[in-house]
């Protein structure tokens, strides 16, 4: 499944949602008559990031409740997808409003279809194009995954594209994914087993190996990274 396949389900799932009018704003002035009027300009699957981003930003703390709130996540997750990050509307803001609206009290199809959303676009991120992966970008997705479940997505080494995004994220957050508690809740003996456990894949070190020799001559300053986490992973971090 892609993740435009997903979304759909998404839209499909949280259709019963529906506006009944205008929904309920503060009173005190700070959600203006633009800004009101532009959640309401266009069909939901047409509005953009500018329609839809300062809504996102207030929803159900002073702008409407959680059915309306369920209305507009298809669109915002799909907006997210589109633009990773315009118009105020990221992973961590979704997660951070599905949090105030207790979803993991929802319908358990509707759970189900935001994490399958959420483990497709992980996966596009890692395995389908080469992306610099930042701890931050990590730590999103910690907020519906935990670390060992991530890891298990990512398809190095058999992925060539997957094992040179491996190669960069792990060179350059290695260390902090060892020795932080947010990435990996256990003591530093524990912590560092259940990181090796996941590195020490089949052919892994092998990989890493042909990686190396593939682009010795071509970038060496990759090669040099990726001999950097070998030796990271040979040693036992």
């Amino acid at each position: 499944m892609t993740a435009k396949e997903s979304i759909e389900n998404l839209y499909e799932t949280f259709k019963k949602y529906k506006l009944n009018g205008k929904i309920a704003k503060c009173p005190c002035g700070c959600i203006s008559d633009e800004d009101e009027k532009k959640i309401y300009s266009k069909p939901l699957r047409d509005l953009e990031a500018d329609d839809i981003g300062f809504y996102n930003a207030k929803a159900m703390t002073t702008w409407g409740n959680v059915e309306n709130y369920k209305h507009f996540l298809p669109r915002i997750i799909e907006i997210y997808k589109e633009g990773k990050g315009k118009g105020w509307i990221d992973l961590d803001t979704i997660h951070n409003k599905l949090e105030h609206a207790n979803w993991k009290e929802w319908e358990e199809e509707e759970q189900k279809q935001i994490n399958k959303f959420v483990e497709i676009d992980w996966k596009e991120l890692v395995n389908k194009s080469e992306n610099k992966i930042w701890i931050g970008d990590f730590e999103s997705y910690l907020n519906y995954f935990n670390f060992e479940e991530l890891f298990k997505m990512w398809e190095f080494p058999e992925n060539k594209i997957a094992l040179k995004n491996f190669v960069e994220f792990f060179y350059m957050n290695g260390n902090e994914i060892l020795y932080s508690d947010k990435i990996i809740k256990s003591n530093d003996k524990d912590r560092r087993s259940k990181l090796l456990n996941l590195l020490e894949r089949d052919n892994l070190t092998i990989g890493l190996e042909e990686e190396f020799f593939d682009h010795e001559m071509d970038d060496k300053e990759y090669a040099d990274k990726v001999s950097t986490v070998l030796q990271m992973i040979e040693n036992g971090l």
